[in-house]
């Protein structure tokens, strides 16, 4: 009885690592990493060639800071591809529960599904912010740096399937786009984006954030989330964050109207 439960004991392992193998590879397809830009080829954003079908993305977590995102190339022809500066990770639980006005689905008690993620690729591409190119019928890896959003929610996990969506999907508040773009970029720590996001983006207060602690086994005492230099920094993140989003509004307020955007106005008023 004891040998048969090992094997199957194995047997089950050896099948939850091969499901994985078969998730990060997008269904038997073995992923590659990104390309060079193809020159003469216009380069198109990613949620434009997703919208168009042209190509699928599914975002597969390492853990709730990491992960890759996995690009497949539906369109039978080589394609440029412009990764946004940021994006959020929906578990596929939840997708049904983003409203039409674009409103933060945080609270709504409705999906059991996985923490919304958020965060991008580093664009530092040789080519350009995030310009790759992906040939026909592949599959290319993005390494991406991520977040959680919702806290309360389970921890994203490899086993849970994703896709990426606009973050102005997920929330109204330009400062958690650019907080998220700090994120891809990779200059702060974990803990704290970590901190100024639960900020942001589940309202977290910053008494709320000093007092969490996590629970450590085996009778040790519970220790506290974040430390005051971690929860310092990440003030100064938010901070950051929302004068940058702030000051780009102001910019856009202030631009000239040019000819080309009155005549687009009045062709959408029609």
């Amino acid at each position: 009885m004891a040998i048969t439960r090992v094997l199957k004991i194995q047997m089950l392992f050896a099948g939850l690592v091969l499901a994985g193998l078969t998730t990060s590879s997008q269904a038997g397809k073995p992923a590659i990493p990104a390309q060079n830009a193809i020159d003469g080829l216009p380069v198109v954003p990613l949620f434009e060639l997703l919208e168009a079908e042209q190509v699928d993305a599914k975002l597969v977590h390492k853990d709730e800071a990491s992960g890759n995102l996995f690009v497949d190339n539906k369109f039978g022809k080589p394609i440029n591809v412009q990764m946004p500066e940021a994006f959020v990770g929906v578990h596929v639980l939840n997708q049904g529960f983003f409203d039409n006005q674009n409103q933060n689905s945080q609270g709504s008690g409705q999906s059991q599904g996985g923490q919304t993620t958020g965060g991008g690729a580093s664009n530092n591409s040789q080519n350009g912010p995030g310009i790759f190119s992906v040939p026909p019928g592949k599959v290319v890896r993005i390494p991406v740096k991520t977040v959680c959003l919702e806290h309360g929610r389970p921890t994203p996990a490899s086993r849970m399937e994703y896709r990426i969506f606009p973050v102005e999907r997920f929330s109204r508040n330009p400062a958690l786009f650019e907080l998220l773009t700090a994120v891809a970029d990779g200059k702060h720590s974990q803990k704290v984006a970590q901190a100024a996001a639960w900020h942001m983006a589940s309202d977290k207060s910053w008494k709320q954030l000093t007092d969490m602690k996590f629970r450590r086994l085996g009778g040790l005492p519970d220790r506290r989330e974040f430390t005051q230099n971690q929860l310092a920094a990440a003030r100064k993140l938010a901070e950051k964050s929302q004068l940058l989003a702030e000051k780009k509004s102001k910019s856009r307020d202030d631009s000239p109207v040019t000819e080309s955007v009155v005549a687009r106005r009045e062709v959408s008023a029609r």
